[in-house]
């Protein structure tokens, strides 16, 4: 019979010494300035698990932390990561759901389809928007996490399924696909501490050794203890998790309505929040497509676009000025681009097929304006 190791206990619900609360009070006092409403004695107790109960660098960890957090404009990404012109691509592309149920004591369970990702593609989207829609999971994670205290009375943490089913190092892609999950992970290691109760990765391809050594030496031995690595985990799940909740596909009984784990979605054009061009043309040999907009001086113009094949030039023209002109290029996609208005008036945006003779050109796009 396979062994079953059973769940370990939500962190924190984990004993500590009266030393350790005593250190505990001692570090509220020393970032009492640090701290918000919603920080309780446990997101205290998190930095000082994490640096080994080491008071200075607890300290020092959060400080960093908070430091980050304004950097990246963590506080209000729930708000920013929606109107990102990458937000639809980006949660329709990336197979996950961290929403689909809890354990008996209350730990979050997520699901996450890398395999099926297109790593490649993702790639193009500009790093930064790929940060802000990872450090946007984990916020989304800690507020769910928040609310489910509340619930149980303690933080439960997440129970983490990863299935790398489908997962190839031609979709991988490349050093630039394992670099960003270098990155990912320090991120989680240095703002998210104490997280994560438990991780499968399951479906696992040979060559991931490769991928975990640059992982695993980021990760802190208690934190390594967490992780279960294999092909399946079918009856462990069964147990940890109840037959009920579990997806079918991995040995439970739950077929939710589409599907427990979230398929690959297909591009569709993007939604930006107060877009003020969307749209997808088809224009035909030796013609060419234009859009008139009003902008006023000091607003900025931004703008993405992609070409389904070949490529077509793109100019825009101002008091019959070309002020801007760029062959869009079938392979490169989700670029976001931007213009700073210097001058009132109307600005016709024109994509010029009027120097093909055979062949008709499908466009998508989409143009944002903000003040």
């Amino acid at each position: 019979m396979k062994h079953i190791t059973p769940l370990p206990p939500p962190n924190e619900l984990k004993p500590v010494t009266d030393a350790n609360l005593v250190m505990v009070e001692k570090f509220k006092q020393e970032i009492k300035h640090l701290l918000k409403e919603h920080h309780d004695d446990y997101f205290c107790r998190r930095w000082l698990v994490a640096t080994n109960w080491n008071m200075r660098e607890s300290i020092k960890m959060l400080q960093k932390h908070m430091q980050w957090r304004e950097e990246y404009n963590v506080d209000t990404i729930m708000e920013d990561f929606p109107k990102s012109p990458y937000s639809s691509y980006l949660l329709q592309h990336y197979p996950i759901n961290f929403n689909h149920s809890v354990t008996e004591d209350g730990s979050l369970v997520n699901y996450e389809a890398s395999g099926r990702a297109n790593i490649g593609n993702l790639l193009k989207v500009p790093t930064e928007y790929l940060i802000q829609f990872h450090i946007w999971i984990m916020e989304t994670r800690e507020l769910k996490l928040r609310e489910l205290k509340e619930e149980y009375g303690y933080y439960p943490g997440i129970v983490a399924i990863v299935d790398l089913l489908g997962l190839s190092m031609g979709n991988l892609g490349g050093n630039k696909g394992i670099q960003l999950l270098r990155q990912f992970t320090q991120i989680d290691a240095a703002n998210y501490p104490e997280t994560l109760r438990k991780i499968y990765l399951v479906n696992v391809p040979g060559f991931f050794k490769m991928i975990w050594r640059v992982v695993k030496p980021l990760l802190e031995q208690r934190t390594l203890d967490k992780f279960s690595i294999g092909s399946e985990f079918n009856e462990e799940l069964r147990i940890i998790i109840g037959p009920e909740t579990l997806p079918s596909l991995y040995g439970g009984e739950c077929e939710c309505e589409g599907g427990c784990m979230p398929e690959k979605g297909t591009f569709e054009l993007f939604e930006w929040d107060g877009a003020l061009l969307a749209n997808q043309v088809v224009i035909p040999k030796r013609n060419q497509h234009s859009e008139t907009i009003e902008l006023v001086e000091g607003q900025t113009l931004q703008w993405i676009q992609i070409i389904e094949s070949h490529d077509i030039t793109f100019t825009i023209t101002h008091l019959g000025t070309v002020v801007f002109k760029k062959s869009v290029q079938s392979s490169v996609k989700y670029k976001l681009l931007e213009m700073e208005v210097e001058s009132s008036g109307e600005y016709i945006l024109n994509w010029d097929n009027s120097g093909s003779r055979f062949r008709s050109k499908t466009i998508q796009y989409v143009v944002h304006v903000s003040d």
